[in-house]
């Protein structure tokens, strides 16, 4: 019995988030970028009690000014709105 492994490749590139996410936004706004997927650390999901704490003060942040988002839930949603405005 033989076995083999090939590597597929799917993962072409990285961003790193840099302090106004300005790099994380042109990535995910270009039109070649058909599927983004994000690691998300413990402390980036904003649990209180293992819920969703819609009262986090980052993700009211993001919710009374989505054009300056602090969380990854914002920067998805203007990297969306972007897209859509620019016809992507």
């Amino acid at each position: 019995e033989t076995s083999h492994a090939k590597v597929i490749g799917s993962m072409i590139d990285f961003l790193p988030v840099d302090a106004d996410g300005a790099s994380l936004l042109e990535g995910m706004t270009s039109p070649n970028i058909k599927i983004v997927s994000l690691t998300v650390t413990e402390g980036g999901y904003f649990l209180n009690d293992g819920q969703f704490d819609p009262n986090h003060p980052q993700i009211q942040h993001d919710i009374v000014h989505p054009d300056t988002p602090k969380t990854v839930f914002g920067m998805i949603l203007k990297a969306l709105r972007m897209r859509r405005e620019a016809g992507v």
